[in-house]
């Protein structure tokens, strides 16, 4: 069945529980550290998942939790990635020297490399995501004054500011969507954003208003569920997870929160700021997995890391059954 729901689903205490199946290491650095992951699939079901310690780098985990590389360049606060011909490519916004740093990744290496610093004229690099539209990769990253710079990087040429956006507060988390060329894009006090990059029209898809995300938003990603488009959201100011669908007008959707797996003794999730999701099957998560940042990790208490949820686990919660 589609996922239509009333909109009494997305109330506060209608939020269904779900558990997560793995996590991660904690990262290096004390207090509010870990923050934003990206999920690299590559041959040979090879996964990893790349998170940022904002204090120090980067750092790949395998789908055991388990650190498989890393990379310093200071203060890394939001990375995404695209795939290439032998590997990925990584954006991530660097507060230390306020730029956007690109790194190839090789997970079948097990390595990452450092290849350059974009410098930006943004007053504090903060949010970023990447995509690829025709022979160019795009770029959006944000800072902390409502200010988004689109990048655009050609196959031979070197990187360009393409647009600015603007907004009235502090954005973080976006996602770019390639089949209709638009961004998302969460506007942390107000609510996530859909922009139409051909003609630049813009509206308020989701706001913290209408009482369904509690600010701040952080993560935005876009994934599948049930064969629709949804867009996962962070609503930290509550401690929850809203999805939202696309391909249906006004269809609704619903809420969750990640709750500790007891049987496993992974604790939950809680002040999630970034996060990242993939539908594609890999070993022992045949519709993929969830990614988000916790941010008081306990049970036992520990510096921040990364929860892994089966994709399943979430489909099973908003619909009672595994799909096929």
């Amino acid at each position: 069945p589609p996922l239509v729901l009333h909109s009494n689903a997305l109330q506060r205490h209608s939020a269904l529980r779900i558990a997560p199946s793995k996590e991660t290491e904690p990262v290096g650095s004390s207090g509010d550290a870990a923050d934003d992951p990206a999920i690299l699939v590559a041959d040979q079901g090879q996964t990893w998942i790349v998170g940022t310690d904002k204090k120090w780098g980067l750092i790949a985990y395998d789908l055991e939790g388990q650190p498989q590389a890393s990379i310093a360049r200071g203060r890394l606060n939001n990375v995404d990635a695209v795939p290439t011909a032998d590997g990925f490519l990584l954006a991530a916004t660097n507060r230390t020297i306020h730029s956007i740093d690109l790194f190839k990744a090789e997970p079948l290496q097990s390595k990452f490399d450092y290849l350059r610093s974009i410098p930006v004229s943004l007053n504090d690099p903060y949010g970023l995501c990447m995509g690829q539209h025709g022979n160019r990769v795009l770029i959006f990253a944000g800072g902390t004054d409502g200010e988004v710079q689109m990048w655009q990087l050609p196959a031979d040429a070197e990187p360009s500011l393409a647009e600015t956006l603007r907004f009235d507060s502090q954005t973080e988390g976006c996602v770019y969507d390639p089949r209709q060329h638009q961004l998302f894009v969460g506007e942390e006090a107000r609510g996530v954003w859909q922009i139409d990059l051909a003609t630049g029209q813009r509206h308020l898809f989701a706001a913290t208003e209408d009482g369904v995300l509690v600010a701040d938003v952080e993560g935005v990603e876009l994934c599948e569920l049930n064969h629709e488009r949804v867009l996962v959201v962070s609503s930290q100011g509550d401690d929850s997870f809203v999805i939202l669908t696309l391909d249906v007008p006004h269809g609704g959707g619903a809420k969750f929160r990640i709750v500790a797996n007891e049987k496993l003794g992974i604790d939950g999730a809680s002040e999630t700021d970034g996060l990242a999701c993939s539908n594609a099957a890999i070993n022992g998560y045949p519709q993929g997995i969830l990614v988000v940042q916790d941010g008081r990790n306990r049970a036992p208490d520990a510096n921040q890391n990364f929860k892994i949820v089966d994709w399943r686990a979430i489909h099973t919660a908003l619909h009672g059954r595994i799909a096929p």
